[in-house]
This record gives structure tokens, C-alpha cells and sequence, in this order.
């Protein structure tokens, strides 16, 4: 007769308010997508790896200009956020978003320009390589050429592949990339 095991796990820690949970050890982080109460009045947990740690680094927010800190921290929860539950698609597009809430407010920082404002990222991306941010306006780039690849018109007249799991996790570290070239990380 085989003999089953079951496996219990016996810390479970909350680490944020952010409906974040540590089961086991701090290095086993999950990110709490949903609880339903099933027939039987039992909770059922859902659960998804958070996967960007290590990807996206801890933002120093003590770098970043308090003015402009109400616009950036809750844009990149909001990216994280979607980075955790959405769908590739999805998560490319939230990377262009955020990253047009970065530079803009990176390069206005450093340029005092109003007209930052209402640039498109294309723009944004030219107004990066005039500060000499050579990687920041590369990532910035890429994640620019990844976002046509959601729309099916776009798609076909460019003779484009649909956006992949490997190009969303490519928007993911971009992201990161431009966090540290911004010298925002700790």
C-alpha cells in the first residue's frame, strides 16, 4: 500500500499590504489573486508566483522627486499588478503605459519642459537620447516596437507575430531597466 504525504507548511507570513504572502520563506513569495468561499464553506485561495521580484528592483523613493512620486509609485503597482495576473497582451501594453509615465517624468525632471507632457513615447524615446540615456531610449525602444504586435490591423500590415509570453517577460525587465538607468533603484 503506497502512503501518501501531505505537506504543510508551517509559517505563512504576510509581508505587505499589497495581498502579498511569504509560505515557507521570505524567498517564496505569492501574490493572493482572489478568495472565494466553495459549496462545502471552505475558503479556496488563489495564488500566483510573484515573479517580477528580482526583475522589477525595490524603488528608492527618496530618489525620486516627492512631486512626482504620487504620479510614478502607484503606475508601477499598477504595472506589477498586471504583470502578476494579466495576459501577455496586456502586459505589454501596460509596459508602454509605464513607461510613458517614467521618461516623461524622468526627462522633465532633468529638462523643466512642460511640452513633456503630452508627448507620445516615440517622442519621449528622442527626448531620452538627448539626455545621452543610450539604454534607457533602447529599452524604451523595444518595448515601443512590441506594442503594435497587440493590434490585429497593425499585425498584419507590418507582417508582425502576435505577443508572446517571452515578449511580455522582455517588457517586464525593460521596465526594471529603465527604474535602474534612472537611478531610481536601491
Amino acid at each position: 500500500m503506497n502512503k501518501r504525504t501531505l505537506y504543510t507548511y508551517d509559517s505563512f507570513y504576510q509581508i505587505s499590504r499589497k495581498n502579498l504572502i511569504a509560505i515557507g520563506s521570505a524567498d517564496s513569495v505569492w501574490r493572493i489573486v482572489s478568495v472565494d468561499r466553495i459549496s462545502t464553506g471552505e475558503f479556496l485561495v488563489t495564488l500566483k508566483s510573484r515573479n517580477t521580484f528580482g526583475v522589477i528592483p525595490e524603488i528608492d523613493e527618496e530618489k525620486i522627486p516627492e512631486k512626482y512620486r504620487k504620479e510614478i509609485m502607484p503606475e508601477l503597482d499598477r504595472f506589477i499588478d498586471v504583470a502578476n495576473r494579466e495576459t501577455p497582451a496586456s502586459i505589454v501594453d501596460a509596459a508602454r503605459n509605464t513607461a510613458i509615465i517614467l521618461i516623461r517624468n524622468f526627462t522633465y525632471i532633468s529638462n523643466n519642459e512642460p511640452e513633456i507632457f503630452t508627448m507620445d513615447l516615440g517622442k519621449l524615446i528622442k527626448t531620452l537620447k538627448d539626455t545621452k540615456k543610450e539604454l534607457s531610449s533602447l529599452a524604451a525602444e523595444i518595448i515601443n516596437r512590441l506594442h503594435p504586435r497587440n493590434k490585429p490591423n497593425e499585425r498584419k500590415r507590418l507582417k508582425l507575430r502576435p505577443v508572446t509570453e517571452e515578449d511580455s517577460e522582455l517588457a517586464v525587465c525593460l521596465i526594471g531597466t529603465l527604474i535602474q538607468e534612472f537611478g531610481w533603484a536601491k
